[in-house]
């Protein structure tokens, strides 16, 4: 079975492509063009970058991604593979509470308070 990284460089060379204008298509650095054919994967900052540069290779080249996805080594597939991390915040960020006219009330009601209270101090301080 070959490396993903042969693969990528003998299908490059079919299609008379240098790595120069694969970077060019792509818009992937050389270096990192250079080191997915080399199977140098420490070269590239980690493996989320990895299977995403080798699917951006794939797809410069033609290449059904998945099938060039399957041949990349398996720690590198299952951190790639991984759920996207959520945060609590994105809860609370959710478009659901903005369409929600209770929590849109009372959002207009204490800027309108804000609004007063803050004119009603102005006014006094000045005068």
């Amino acid at each position: 079975m070959s490396s993903i990284g042969t693969m990528f460089k003998s299908a490059r060379e079919q299609l008379g492509l240098s790595v120069g204008e694969v970077a060019e298509r792509s818009r992937l650095s050389r270096r990192y063009i250079e080191a997915i054919e080399a199977n140098d994967f420490q070269q590239i900052p980690g493996n989320v970058y990895v299977s995403n540069f080798c699917r951006i290779y794939a797809r410069a080249l033609n290449l059904p991604e998945q099938e060039m996805l399957s041949h990349l080594p398996l720690h590198i597939r299952a951190e790639s593979n991984a759920p996207p991390i959520r945060f609590a915040f994105d809860q609370q960020l959710s478009p659901g509470h903005v369409r929600n006219p209770v929590f849109r009330r009372r959002a207009v009601l204490a800027v309108g308070v804000l609004v007063m209270v803050l004119t009603i101090l102005g006014t006094t301080r000045f005068f």
